[in-house]
């Protein structure tokens, strides 16, 4: 497996920056195209929001909306300029800038099914949006917290051997084959039997192998918080990148936002790769 299709989407945040630097830097590594998606509704979208319905709306308003996502708009193509460039990408053939004027879930529905990866930052990771593409479109999505260091990278792994584990160590195996350091870790004491045969580190590690990747298991101290004891872990042996499934319900907000997962995103940690 590798990546062929990375999607960013934007803000004109300041968070943009480093994460276009990591898409693009990606990309360059896999021989991907790098889409970046620069999302702004229309300033009558956009003023509809916030106004009851028939209420006058000045003129002066709808165009200051409009210089601000006009200004929004340069500032993001100077970004993703900046970041090909660094990464020694052609513009407009490795990496594209696609604007749409739909708010950005709706501009995302057509990009996400056909997309491999799709990076944002650690604001963004604890949003809607990422909780509505890890439910239904179903791209991996790395949540970047600081600048990776992709030549000597060390990725923790929570593994628990369930499907969204599973799913998010498939989905990171690009990633995983560059590692200098791959530890696994695991909480058997919060696994029940059923699950702790899924979760067999003999197993793991055989597989893993057949992938050219070399495996530490790390047992998890079973009295500690399961989102609480995965982040100390994978401080603890210096992670850049934790890979882990996306826990929760099936209620949207619950997703993303509850549980293990809302730990793992919420807290200060390594970036984090997520599958569900």
């Amino acid at each position: 497996m590798t990546y062929r299709a990375i999607l960013a989407p934007a803000s004109a945040g300041d968070e943009d920056a480093a994460v276009f630097d990591l898409a693009a830097e990606v990309a360059a590594r896999h021989q991907a195209e790098l889409r970046i998606l620069s999302a702004f509704p229309t300033p009558a979208v956009q003023l509809s929001y916030v106004s009851p319905p028939g209420f006058y709306i000045d003129p002066v308003l709808v165009r200051d909306v409009q210089a601000s996502n006009d200004e929004a708009r340069a500032l993001i193509r100077s970004r993703a300029a900046a970041s090909a460039a660094r990464a020694g990408l052609a513009m407009e053939r490795r990496v594209r800038v696609i604007e749409d004027d739909l708010a950005l879930p709706e501009a995302l529905a057509p990009w996400l099914p056909l997309t491999d990866l799709m990076v944002v930052g650690a604001e963004a990771g604890t949003s809607d949006f990422v909780a509505h593409a890890l439910l239904h479109a179903g791209p991996p999505v790395l949540v970047a917290r600081a600048p990776l260091a992709l030549d000597a990278l060390t990725i923790a792994i929570g593994w628990d051997g369930g499907l969204n584990a599973s799913r998010a160590v498939r989905a990171a195996l690009p990633l995983l084959a560059e590692a200098r350091r791959i530890v696994a870790l695991q909480q058997p004491d919060s696994l029940s039997t059923a699950r702790r045969r899924c979760a067999d580190p003999a197993r793991f590690t055989d597989y893993m192998r057949l992938h050219g990747c070399a495996v530490e298991f790390q047992r998890i101290d079973g009295g500690d918080d399961t989102g609480e004891a995965i982040l100390k872990a994978a401080r603890g042996c210096d992670a850049g990148l934790l890979v882990c499934g996306a826990f929760g319900h099936s209620r949207l907000a619950e997703l993303v936002l509850g549980g293990v997962t809302r730990k793992v995103l919420a807290a200060g940690g390594p970036s984090v790769l997520l599958a569900h």
